[in-house]
């Protein structure tokens, strides 16, 4: 038994496939205290250098909030940098459509 290294790409496509899946073994708390960690597993299979392997991917229940404000941060980022992207466009002058979206890649509506 060992841990998979995060720098391999096993690593994240076996998380990928987990949370895809969404078929978690349930573990139950290892501590006795109040407000515990809850932990789950999923068991994933990976070819690392012509070989197979299992892979058991763990979620815990602690992880839940940093993960989320590690998300909000991202959204909240991303938001701040597509709204300066939009500002800088909305003060430039486009002379046809197709020159607007090669200016703003995958910013253009529907269809």
């Amino acid at each position: 038994i060992s841990r998979c290294p995060g720098t391999f790409s096993a690593t994240q496509s076996a998380k990928s496939a987990a949370w895809d899946a969404d078929d978690w073994d349930d573990l139950a708390t290892i501590a006795l205290r109040r407000n515990a960690a809850h932990y789950w597993a999923s068991e994933q299979t990976a070819m690392i250098d012509g070989a197979t392997y299992r892979l058991i991917v763990y979620r815990s229940s602690a992880l839940g909030a940093h993960q989320a404000k590690s998300v909000d941060r991202a959204i909240a980022k991303a938001r701040e940098s597509l709204t300066r992207a939009a500002q800088g466009l909305t003060k430039q002058t486009f002379h046809c459509a197709h020159n607007a979206e090669v200016a703003a890649p995958g910013l253009s509506g529907p269809g």
